[in-house]
């Protein structure tokens, strides 16, 4: 690959003993994956089944000078390697000569998946299993979503985006597949402690008999300083353990007041191709509600405001989101596309990583991540990993065309 330096971004990961480095792939990488990305999501089967398929693209190599760019299919071991023989058979890459072709084991998770038992009885007014709770005094962008699964007492939590108007109404928006039922899937356990298998084009015979790397526990290395900020105002609730068990992830505190935010007016048909996004219809108590996101107390600002979309797509700039669990975080948006197909979804969504210099927990799917400079709205987080920064967000154009 010609002059490896200009492709090369952030670091993201080292892996193999520190033998290999993981890069964001910018500049004239990122271009060709543009059109690469396009030609081999031809020759992904559209499958609808409960396992994830992920589909990133990086810079890798010993060093710098001696980088590459990797196309690498991440998911279940024989989904990954099926779907690699495909596009080796496909002989798509053959147009793009220097870039390789690998596969590791862990996707990203959703981060709406673990419900929360709530023993409390609702008021003779009950909300239906499509209604959406929330604690009275939370900040509106960011706020703690509550929503009662069906025929059962459990929550399930999400985070509230931006509030948006759509033909005189009132609506918030945060995750589609936080109000589905995913049934047995379950997620990877995608921890710090877990062992993450790589392979990939380029690599000696010992190195591929050899033990796999932990790529997430390094790459959680660049997220260790959380920032300290005012966190979701659930501290006059109950402490409840979610029906998994994850060491590292924030436990929820449940209101013991909660009220009805409004009801679910829209969640779209992920299984159909549509962004993940849902709309809620506030109820009037909530309606005059603004989209203010109180900035850090090192900021000049107090508040940022979100007023509209961010126009022309991702690109690589800090950001600021506000997320239900640990509240304000910096971070920055990659302009990459990665392509994720989550359980039961029939084909690859675009989504784009975040890195937030604090660290998520189920439940932050929702969260709104706008320009840092102007509040322009950029996306929402629909996945990443608990414990740590990295998040992947669906932008806002595909959603806002949806809605029109």
């Amino acid at each position: 690959w010609p002059n490896p330096r200009n492709s090369i971004g952030e670091r993201i990961a080292v892996f193999r003993g520190g033998k290999y480095t993981c890069w964001e792939a910018i500049g004239p990488a990122r271009e060709v994956w543009t059109r690469l990305s396009k030609a081999i999501k031809e020759h992904i089967p559209n499958t609808k089944d409960k396992e994830r398929l992920s589909m990133m693209f990086y810079m890798i190599g010993k060093t710098e000078e001696t980088a590459a760019p990797y196309v690498l299919i991440c998911g279940q071991a024989t989904a990954r390697k099926l779907v690699r023989d495909a596009i080796r058979a496909s002989k798509v890459l053959d147009d793009y000569p220097g870039i390789g072709l690998g596969d590791k084991s862990k996707p990203p998770d959703l981060l709406a998946q673990d419900d929360i038992e709530w023993s409390f009885p609702l008021d003779s007014n009950a909300p239906k299993e499509t209604s959406v709770l929330t604690a009275p005094l939370d900040n509106p962008f960011g706020r703690r979503l509550f929503i009662p699964m069906q025929d059962s007492e459990f929550l399930r939590p999400a985070t509230a985006g931006p509030i948006i108007y759509v033909n005189g109404d009132v609506y918030q928006l945060t995750a589609g597949h936080a109000f589905l039922d995913f049934g047995n899937f379950s997620p990877s356990g995608s921890g710090p402690s877990d062992d993450d298998e790589i392979d990939f084009d380029g690599q000696s015979d010992s190195e591929e008999d050899g033990s796999s790397e932990d790529l997430t526990a390094v790459e959680q290395d660049n997220h260790l300083s959380p920032v300290s900020t005012a966190q979701a105002s659930l501290d006059s609730g109950v402490d409840l353990s979610t029906s998994n068990d994850h060491s590292h992830e924030k436990r929820f505190s449940v209101p013991r007041n909660l009220v009805s935010l409004g009801n679910l007016a829209h969640c779209s048909d992920m299984s159909n191709n549509q962004p993940d996004y849902a709309l809620v219809k506030l109820d009037k108590p909530f309606s005059h509600d603004s989209n203010k996101i109180p900035c850090n107390a090192h900021s000049n600002q107090r508040f940022l405001k979100v007023d509209r979309p961010a126009e022309g797509g991702p690109r690589d700039v800090k950001v600021i989101t506000m997320t239900a669990s640990f509240g304000f975080m910096t971070g920055r948006l990659c302009a990459t596309a990665s392509y994720v197909r989550f359980p039961y979804q029939r084909s690859l969504q675009e989504l784009y990583p975040v890195h937030l210099e604090g660290k998520l927990a189920d439940g932050d799917c929702g969260s709104g991540v706008v320009d840092q400079n102007t509040g322009h709205l950029y996306g929402h987080i629909i996945a990443g990993t608990a414990g740590t920064g990295r998040a992947y967000i669906v932008p806002v154009e595909p959603i806002f065309r949806d809605i029109q």
